[in-house]
């Protein structure tokens, strides 16, 4: 008896969860690249390659770091920064 009343005490809590559940989600749709103008991004590789200091080792760039208290961004790329694929 007490067998047949948990199954219909599941039975309740499932159904009422499918009644009171909200419609699903739709995935959203992933947003298309813009296409950037190429003197825009000619500007922001000379200001990332030129403008900015970037140590050729990283722990000269943990000394650093330590002695002005900032973090350090470690960035390993392939290839050279030209902007060009």
């Amino acid at each position: 008896m007490r067998r047949i009343g948990l199954v219909a005490l599941v039975m309740v809590m499932v159904t009422a969860g499918a009644l009171w559940a909200k419609e699903p989600r739709k995935a959203k749709q992933p947003k298309k690249n813009p296409i950037v103008d190429p003197t825009t991004v000619q500007a922001s590789v000379s200001k990332v390659t030129n403008q900015m200091h970037w140590f050729d080792s990283l722990d000269d760039a943990k000394a650093e770091a330590k002695r002005t208290g900032k973090m350090v961004l470690w960035m390993h790329a392939l290839g050279e920064l030209t902007g060009t694929t």
